[in-house]
């Protein structure tokens, strides 16, 4: 940990060490043009690439200064580590109210977007969702973890030419309300049968977070006690779909069809994704 601490200290106490090793890593350049890079006085240059010199991470020869297979890669992680930091920071408000935070890959998403509810809109995030999944979207996979966020019923009273097709798994605690919802009208519960174009199947457990995917865009939904969404992260970068299309296939392989869990269930494990 002490040496982790110097690596850190030393980096940290001059912020254009890391950008001499960033300019360095792909060039070699003399005092100069580092001077000119990063627009700094000769003083400033001289003293951080010395520092850098010492520590092992650049290296100087006779054409210029270089960055050392160490310093280049070093450099990489820390920015690497800082973009997590921001990401981590930036999605602050959903991550504190998950159960499970740890299963949430936060290296996976680029270019979070986070919505939480306003005073004159406590239903933003819910509204946002219906933007980002509107009827141009073919088709929609997601966790469902509540039962206020799934309602067979507005399923069957949707209109399949103009609804996007959704394949959907619900989280036990979700699917046994249904049950005890139907059950009070007479209703059997391995008769609760979704629309032709809406695929639903029950996880045998509960579901760590709301997610959402489809070939453009991911968001990933928390809920409080209620059930009410309260915080809503979108991305619709390619790393980040392809992480929530593997999160949803890993808990569909580990769910079964509603005829098969008409009745309350038992928690089981979780399959982590990364």
């Amino acid at each position: 940990m002490s040496e982790l601490r110097e690596i850190v200290e030393c980096l940290c106490n001059s912020p254009q060490r890391l950008e001499i090793l960033d300019v360095l890593g792909d060039a070699r350049m003399d005092v100069r043009e580092v001077m000119e890079a990063l627009d700094s006085p000769r003083s400033t240059v001289q003293r951080n690439l010395s520092v850098l010199e010492e520590q092992g991470w650049v290296e100087r020869t006779s054409s210029g200064y270089t960055a050392t297979t160490i310093g280049d890669l070093l450099c990489r992680e820390f920015v690497e580590m800082g973009e997590t930091a921001t990401k981590i920071e930036r999605m602050a408000p959903f991550l504190n109210t998950v159960d499970a935070p740890e299963e949430v890959a936060v290296d996976r998403l680029s270019d979070v977007l986070v919505t939480t509810p306003e005073p004159t809109r406590p239903y933003f995030p819910r509204k946002r969702l219906l933007e980002i999944f509107g009827e141009e979207v073919d088709r929609v996979r997601g966790l469902l973890p509540v039962v206020s966020s799934f309602s067979v019923e507005e399923a069957r009273r949707a209109d399949a030419d103009n609804e996007p097709n959704g394949e959907y798994v619900v989280s036990s605690a979700a699917f046994d309300a249904l049950h005890d919802q139907y059950a009070g009208e007479g209703v059997d519960g391995a008769e609760i049968d979704p629309p032709a174009h809406i695929d639903v199947w029950v996880y045998n457990g509960d579901l760590p977070y709301g997610l959402f995917v489809s070939d453009d865009a991911l968001a990933l939904a928390a809920y409080d006690e209620f059930g009410r969404m309260q915080v809503l992260v979108e991305s619709t970068s390619e790393t980040a779909i392809k992480w929530g299309k593997r999160v949803y296939e890993a808990y569909r392989r580990q769910s079964t069809p509603p005829s098969e869990a008409a009745t309350p269930s038992v928690a089981g494990d979780r399959e982590l994704v990364e």
